[in-house]
This record gives structure tokens, sequence and C-alpha cells, in this order.
């Protein structure tokens, strides 16, 4: 078991044994807004581990702010437009009260036979394969393809909405 400030949450290693539980119950107990420094200099960042703590930083957004981004610099992958997960109130509330009649479970019953459809033949896709990407394969593709659907984007059209969405939100890395 590591000491609280040994716990590096940027070593995958932990998350691909699949012990990193013990290392956030090790972070929950003793340090509870852990930082965590980044190799090659990169600044480094603040994990919040107990729930409680993260709900007191939810409610309030004035002193804990996400606008300038909620993901770790060196691995950023969401590009440098802000999306609403990382949009301070009150820009984040006008983003959200466009998009959340549209998911609201009466609606999303609506399209349970286009996502059933869709997730049978992403896995029929992979089925056979020994070897896949699931993020690639399956997890990135669904939402894209399904909600392609529903804006009436041909379904053989699909994958170009996840091509152009990755492309649109690249960045790039220094290595």
């Amino acid at each position: 078991m590591s000491a609280p400030t040994q716990i590096d949450l940027m070593d995958l290693s932990p998350f691909i044994a699949g012990t990193e539980l013990e290392n956030f119950a090790v972070l929950r107990e003793h340090d509870p807004l852990h930082w965590n420094e980044e190799p090659n200099g990169g600044p480094g960042f603040w994990s919040i581990t107990r729930y409680a703590d993260l709900i007191t930083a939810i409610d309030d957004p004035t002193t804990y702010i996400n606008g300038e981004g909620t993901q770790i610099l060196s691995r950023k992958v969401e590009g440098h437009h802000p999306t609403v997960h990382n949009t301070d109130a009150p820009r984040h509330m006008e983003l959200r009260r466009i998009a959340t009649p549209h998911l609201r479970a009466v609606k999303i019953k609506d399209w349970l036979e286009i996502i059933d459809s869709n997730v049978d033949e992403i896995l029929d896709s992979i089925e056979d394969r020994l070897n896949y990407d699931f993020v690639h394969n399956a997890a990135a593709l669904l939402p894209i393809q399904v909600l392609g659907e529903v804006l009436g984007v041909p379904h053989e059209d699909g994958h170009l909405l996840l091509e152009w969405t990755n492309a649109s939100c690249r960045t790039t890395r220094s290595t």
C-alpha cells in the first residue's frame, strides 16, 4: 500500500492491474484533496477523492471553477473549444438548456430501437476478433452513430461524424 503522497494518478499501472480502488481508498482516508505532480514539468492537478467534498465543490462554482479545463493537460484530447463539462456558469446553464429537452428519458425511449440495432451491429462487428480497441470500435462509435441517426444522418455515414468530431477536437501534443 502506498503512502498518499506517493500515489501518482498519472501512473496507469494500478488501473491496468485493477488495484486503483486501493489507491483511492488511501487518498479518501489520508489525502482527500490530493495534489499530483506531472512528469516533464507539467502543471500538475488536484483530485477530490471524497464524494461529500466533490458535492461541496460542485455546489460552490465561484470557488471551484472548471472553465479552465478538467482534463490533465498532457493527456488532453478534447481540443481548445470549451465543452459543456468545461464551462462555468452562466454559460454552462445556457448550453444545458439547449440539450436537456432532447436528452430526457421520454425522448431517449423513442431511440431504443436505434440504440439496440447499433449495439447489435457493433457487437457483431467485434465478436470474432481476437484483438480490438473497445473505445475506438464500440464505446466512441455507439453514441455518435445513434446521434447521427436521430439527426437524420444516413447510417452508412455515421462513422464520418466520429472522424469529424475527433478531427475538430484534436490538439497538437508535444512528445
